[in-house]
């Protein structure tokens, strides 16, 4: 595995304490208006 330093997301998805299947649902919308090569970032 290859960590990526000093590389500034683009945007955020907080998945903490979602019920099931939220915490698949919510990545995939991001990740739909994503554009390629944006960079996201989980807290």
């Amino acid at each position: 595995m290859q960590f990526v330093e000093n590389q500034v997301a683009d945007d955020t998805l907080d998945l903490v304490c979602l019920m099931c299947p939220l915490h698949l649902i919510e990545p995939e919308e991001k990740l739909r208006y994503m554009k390629k090569g944006q960079v996201g970032e989980p807290v």
